[in-house]
């Protein structure tokens, strides 16, 4: 815990301070958690059951992921990929949540189950994936590509132009995917 989190929680509740790694990229320079704390400096205090993800870059100090499109920072629950239906983060769907070099981050809202998905790129922009709730499947290795599900149509996202794709229907869940998400 000291090497990725060289800091103390603004809360103090060091015995309710349970972060949680969803994902780390291919050089192990980016890693994506969630902890129910606001951990960038003057950040306000959600409550200790609100769980938002956060990035570690290379022991820098975190930045939160959960940013909306407009900016501002999403003020609820948040977690990578999607939160599974059960609520339970350590079950979550995060699988190539965080491309292989960092730069891109799916995440999801916890408002509902599952939640609305986003991308966030770079650390400095956020686009929405989904336009209603969807179950957030996988990515490809370089975050380009993501595979996720409204109903039982699977959908793939292509981030360089903004847009989703029906690829299938009837679809009850994925077993897997190519690097590259084109199955």
């Amino acid at each position: 815990m000291l090497c990725l989190f060289p800091f103390e929680p603004q809360t103090r509740y060091l015995l309710n301070f349970k972060p949680e790694v969803q994902g780390i990229s291919a050089d192990g320079r980016h890693v994506i958690y969630i902890a129910q704390d606001s951990l960038e400096e003057g950040a306000p205090f959600l409550g200790q059951d609100i769980s938002q993800l956060y990035e570690t870059v290379e022991g820098a100090p975190p930045r939160l992921v959960c940013v909306l499109p407009n900016g501002t920072r999403y003020t609820q629950a948040c977690t990578a990929g999607t939160v599974n239906e059960a609520n339970v983060n350590r079950f979550n769907p995060v699988h190539r949540a965080i491309s292989a070099d960092g730069q891109k981050i799916y995440w999801s809202d916890k408002a509902n189950v599952p939640g609305k998905i986003y991308v966030r790129v770079g650390g400095a922009e956020t686009f929405q994936v989904s336009n209603t709730v969807a179950q957030f499947w996988t990515a490809s290795a370089d975050g380009t590509k993501a595979l996720y599900s409204k109903g039982s149509t699977l959908y793939r996202y292509h981030l360089e132009a903004l847009a989703s794709t029906p690829i299938a229907g009837e679809v009850a869940g994925v077993m897997g995917a190519s690097e590259d998400a084109d199955l």
